[in-house]
């Protein structure tokens, strides 16, 4: 069977970064990986960067299934991409697959997509793959048929009132296929690094933050794939550059420091940036010194907020203290620091003026500051949810920029301004124009400006359509 994995192109009202960066769509190639190994061949397109529409891919083979990974802000666009594959050829199998599907299937009911993957989808294929093979798709009585079948014996296929199958928490199953996104692959990046690949080395973080969509997905449990198997899947891998997707890798100081060893005994060159907490940095210096000799580049750390009683409401178990102390550990070692931060309903001008002065002690200060987004599925999200200003059924605007919550103390648009104030006043202030230039290149400069006019002209229109 031909299958093929489709990776949509946002809402042209979600505010997003892919106009300064876009990475491999990783759950497809891994995806891509597993059907080959089963016989079937699998190509992948990303929307992202075609200039064709999905019905000119559908010509290129006679396609039985139609796969789309998707993020919360992708489910109307799924079900629009669902429907014109219907169209071009009602034969075809469409499937809604990603983190989004895992936790919240139900946005995806409706007559246009014929099956959602709510779990385990490596394991779930085999016997989806077997079911369809042997239908005859083209009579819709039979199709109808094995489209019951699948959701009702298969556990990882959602079914209306079946319950989400425990997340798996082994991965026997073969490296990504790269070479299904060969096309892209130049155009693959994170932050100032060009021609960058992801590898993700764990699953899921014992952490229970309670903003944070992450634990969701795996059911709050957590796995880690062999280090020898995570040092052959990067021999592989032809980028120099490479995000290590893992919601926390510096977790273990046995395993990182074990995980250096294997990079500097195999002699691997790669220059990589990876997720982490605080506390780790702080209590492993030494640590994070071996991880900057392997490669290392920039930690992207969630502090979240300058305010200790911020952390503690979100369930962060860090301080602010400890947060100052990591990113002065990182820039001490000659890397860069990622804050995340979250701008939280009840903030007024002063907190932003206090974020600017909070952010300004650091030497080059790189940041995604966001307003606090209560995802469905995640305990904020039951906190919150009788406050929500933006339907859920407005998928394209759960973007971690556009307000989900009323401020309590500015008005929306002023908001949104000092959003940007905070932007422009640390990571993409005059200085860090020249940083990035020196530092990196005049693609990286080029690439992060076309973002930056890019994200600030979304700004500026939501400013303007808040004061409406």
């Amino acid at each position: 069977m031909n299958i093929l994995l489709v990776r949509p192109k946002p809402h042209k009202e979600s505010i997003n970064l892919h106009s300064m960066m876009i990475c491999e769509p990783l759950e497809l190639e891994y995806i891509a990986a597993r059907v080959e190994q089963l016989g079937h061949h699998a190509d992948i397109v990303d929307l992202i960067l075609e200039k064709q529409e999905l019905e000119y891919f559908l010509a290129q083979k006679k396609y039985g299934l139609v796969g789309f990974t998707s993020y919360l802000t992708h489910v109307g666009i799924v079900k629009d991409l669902s429907d014109r594959a219907h169209a071009f050829d009602p034969a075809i199998v469409t499937m809604a697959g990603g983190v989004h599907a895992e936790v919240n299937p139900d946005d995806f009911d409706g007559p246009g997509i014929d099956l959602v993957m709510h779990g385990n989808a490596m394991t779930s294929m085999e016997p989806l793959l077997a079911l369809l093979k042997q239908a005859d798709l083209t009579d819709p009585e039979t199709r109808a048929g094995t489209l019951d079948d699948i959701r009702s014996t298969i556990p990882g296929v959602w079914q209306k009132g079946k319950a989400r199958p425990p997340f798996e928490t082994e991965f026997p199953f073969p490296f990504p296929d790269r070479s299904k996104t060969g096309k892209y692959r130049k155009k693959y990046s994170y932050s100032y690094l060009s021609h960058c690949a992801s590898i993700k080395t764990s699953f899921g973080c014992p952490y229970n933050c309670n903003f944070c969509f992450c634990t969701c997905i795996t059911q709050k449990n957590y796995f880690e794939r062999d280090l020898r198997e995570i040092i052959e899947e990067i021999k592989t891998i032809e980028e120099r550059n490479l995000y290590v997707v893992d919601d926390n890798f510096l977790l273990r100081r046995e395993r990182v420091l074990e995980f250096c060893r294997l990079m500097e005994e195999e002699g691997i060159n790669k220059t990589f940036i990876l997720f982490g907490r605080a506390d780790f940095v702080v209590k492993n210096p030494d640590v994070m010194k071996r991880l900057r000799d392997v490669g290392l580049h920039a930690v992207f750390v969630g502090i979240e907020s300058f305010k200790d009683d911020d952390l503690d409401n979100i369930g962060k178990k860090s301080s602010v203290d400890m947060n100052v102390k990591a990113i002065e550990t990182i820039e001490s070692l000659g890397m860069n620091c990622y804050c995340g931060l979250i701008a939280m309903p009840n903030w007024d001008r002063s907190d932003f003026d206090n974020v600017i002065k909070f952010l300004k002690r650091f030497k080059n200060p790189i940041i995604n500051l966001q307003p606090l987004t209560p995802l469905p599925g995640t305990a904020c999200y039951e906190q919150y949810k009788n406050r929500l200003v933006v339907p859920r059924k407005r998928h394209e605007l759960w973007d971690l920029a556009h307000l989900m919550i009323k401020p309590l103390k500015m008005a929306p648009a002023d908001f949104y301004r000092n959003i940007l104030r905070v932007y422009f006043k640390t990571s993409v202030g005059p200085g860090m124009h020249l940083y990035i230039l020196r530092k990196y290149s005049l693609e990286a400069y080029l690439r992060t400006l076309r973002g930056i006019v890019t994200i600030t002209g979304q700004y500026f229109k939501m400013i303007r359509e808040s004061r409406a």
